[in-house]
């Protein structure tokens, strides 16, 4: 998925991560797009992520079945720049689907009526369903950048089909960030919101909302 944007403008898409290994996907997904000074690591197994991860570890308990893990990543800024620490699972089916874990901060897709990442998606491709007991907010699909079609110069965002992706926060507190679009209070304007928590998102081009919602149920710390 894409960062909060400034200013309350709708961001475009990226490929996901665990999309981009994927030969199933055709159409766009969004993941974070990580700062210029953020290290990424490609880890071995979970108990390695474990360890070098700077948060606690949750993991889905329930992988629907075809799905074996197939890559880590480990996104974090450095000191003195502790904006981005964000971390990647990639589960991957026989016939090229995936399954996509991140948990983390920043998470935008997180963020509710108050992100750009939902707010400005279809009515009917958006909706908020309840996992652990909290918001999670779903989006369905991307918005991406296209000409103008009456040749105004200026791009227009569009909605394409994609991937199915529900996010909520978790109860881990954030460590202690400089202000961010994910630290500041929150405003009428779409981008802006108030968070304490990391966030946690699953991602997927096949799977539905009711099977995403059973995995996000079955989160728990990770146990070796």
């Amino acid at each position: 998925m894409s960062a909060p944007s400034q200013g309350g403008q709708p961001t475009t898409a990226a490929t996901s991560p665990c999309a981009s290994r994927s030969a199933a996907v055709q159409a766009p997904a969004l993941t974070v797009q990580a700062p210029a000074n953020a290290e990424a690591t490609h880890l071995t197994s979970l108990s390695d992520a474990a360890s070098q991860y700077d948060l606690p570890l949750l993991i889905p308990q329930t992988i629907p079945e075809g799905f074996v893990l197939q890559d880590i990543q480990y996104n974090h800024t450095v000191a003195p720049y502790p904006q981005t620490d964000f971390l990647t699972v990639c589960y991957s089916s026989i016939d090229g689907h995936y399954l996509q874990v991140q948990q983390g901060f920043p998470l935008p897709a997180v963020d509710g009526p108050f992100g750009t990442s939902y707010a400005y998606m279809p009515a009917d491709q958006r909706g908020i369903t309840t996992i652990l007991g909290k918001d999670a907010y779903w989006t369905r699909g991307a918005l991406v950048e296209r000409p103008d079609a009456n040749g105004s110069g200026k791009p227009q965002l569009l909605w394409e089909p994609g991937s199915l992706r529900v996010a909520w926060y978790t109860d881990i507190p954030l460590p202690d960030v400089s202000p961010s679009p994910n630290t500041e209070a929150a405003s009428d304007t779409p981008g802006i919101f108030f968070a304490h928590y990391t966030g946690y998102e699953l991602e997927s081009d096949v799977l539905d909302l009711q099977q995403l919602t059973a995995i996000g149920n079955s989160v728990q710390p990770f146990s070796p």
